[in-house]
């Protein structure tokens, strides 16, 4: 799961979350200047760097203002979570 907020200066704070106890894959990665706030646990902030969100993790990033990755949404705060199954109903 992904949960983003849009600061009033313009800087984004990302939360990548995943409480499954498989990794989970996310394309949305934090952009290379972003600040490193907290990892639950070593190793989980590279994991992430690499586009994998380790299981029972958490990691929180900053992104200052015009480095914050994906702009496509103006709102204040945005939730994503990642189909890990490929879609799979099975």
């Amino acid at each position: 799961m992904l949960a983003e907020w849009r600061m009033g200066d313009g800087s984004q704070l990302r939360i990548y979350l995943n409480l499954g106890a498989e990794h989970a894959v996310t394309a949305d990665l934090p952009a290379v200047d972003a600040r490193l706030l907290r990892e639950s646990q070593p190793g989980a902030a590279s994991a992430v760097q690499g586009g994998s969100v380790p299981a029972h993790s958490a990691v929180v990033w900053l992104m200052s203002a015009g480095t914050t990755g994906d702009a496509s949404s103006d709102a204040p705060g945005r939730l994503q979570t990642n189909d890990t199954d490929g879609g799979s109903d099975d």
